[in-house]
């Protein structure tokens, strides 16, 4: 048996509790009979201590690990699979309810440690040079599915940095994410700072709206042309919420600091790294408190896009320094085991069934 096996099956009698806000953990405890007060020191325990089992829990009374013990599972769901890469970047493989799959990245870079997690089982924006689209949708993770993908792996407490740019659109599941976040952000979670969380969105205006007003954390708009009918055959979301007016609503609502605001901008060789895509790009932005990051392409069988060259990847860059716009470059990682950009796809869960 593989030893990341969800054993989430031995406990199916019982309520699966972990992911739960202090709100909800408190609702679910009365429910039972435990003392107010015990949702704070349960939260404790499995997030921050990361302790399943009610007999280590000393602070708590007999009563009420008796009542945990009876009703509830206190694990998160564990990954079924790992794969690491040769640059020290893995990739785990999680299994939910309903045989839906997803993944989550994890990326050492020096003293950061990164965790890039996913929001859906597949993805329904259908962007062309993404292999998780090709891939289809299989439905909504829970926010407890979110936090399980930080909770379920060995590296947990070491993660410094949380994105939500794998599997799936954030916005199209954002009450999930939110609440999810929040549990990794809390002082009783798994405190990771917030301005070390950053939510990646192809931008909706109206939950891009309540996002900038009602959270802390940073944000990335996937951008990748500055040209709308060459954003529509890139990504047919431009056809609904067009950049303009993602552009548009940032300006109304600008990201001020501690937060970031970020751009990605995806490099396809010979499509949209010209001197005039640079330009437009920077017109677009002018003014906005931001910086472009750009992510060479990572190539996949089937795909009809090719990876920028090295020198295209300074040479747009360079374009882009020139016209005033701040650009990093993110290194690809993990792209030998596919948990690069784009790749993330769970396609190899019937090896492990």
């Amino acid at each position: 048996m593989c030893p990341y096996m969800s054993d989430i099956e031995d406990n199916i009698n019982k309520k699966f509790i972990h992911g739960l806000d202090i709100h909800d953990l408190s609702q679910a405890l009365l429910e039972v009979g435990c003392s107010p007060g015990t949702e704070l020191k349960l939260a404790v325990w499995i997030y921050r201590k990361r302790i399943f089992r009610t007999g280590a829990m000393s602070n708590m009374n007999k009563s009420c690990r008796r009542l945990l013990d009876e009703h509830f599972s206190l694990e998160p769901v564990w990954p079924i699979s790992v794969s690491e890469s040769t640059d020290g970047s893995k990739k785990y493989l999680f299994r939910f309810h309903g045989n839906r799959y997803a993944e989550a990245a994890l990326i050492p870079s020096g003293k950061r440690l990164t965790l890039c997690i996913s929001s859906q089982a597949g993805c329904q924006m259908g962007c062309s040079f993404c292999q998780t689209a090709s891939h289809g949708f299989h439905g909504q993770l829970s926010h407890q599915e979110i936090v399980s993908q930080l909770a379920g792996i060995p590296e947990c407490s070491r993660v410094t940095h949380v994105v939500v740019m794998g599997m799936g659109e954030p916005f199209n599941n954002l009450d999930a994410v939110l609440k999810a976040l929040d549990v990794f952000a809390a002082p009783w979670g798994f405190a990771i700072g917030k301005r070390n969380i950053t939510v990646s969105t192809v931008g909706f205006s109206e939950k891009l709206e309540r996002f900038i007003l009602s959270s802390p954390y940073n944000l990335a708009v996937s951008l990748h042309s500055p040209f709308s009918i060459q954003r529509q055959e890139l990504m047919p979301v431009e056809k609904i919420a067009p950049i303009e007016s993602v552009v548009a609503l940032l300006r109304q609502h600008p990201i001020l600091k501690p937060r970031r605001l970020s751009f990605e901008y995806l490099l396809l060789s010979g499509v949209n790294n010209t001197q005039q895509h640079a330009v437009a790009v920077a017109g677009m932005l002018k003014g906005l408190r931001c910086h472009v990051n750009l992510i060479p392409f990572n190539w996949f069988p089937g795909s009809l896009y090719k990876p920028p060259s090295d020198a295209e990847v300074q040479l747009f860059r360079d374009q882009l320094a020139g016209c005033g716009v701040t650009t990093t470059i993110r290194n690809s990682r993990g792209a030998d085991i596919e948990a690069a950009c784009g790749l993330l796809a769970a396609r190899r869960f019937q090896d492990v069934e």
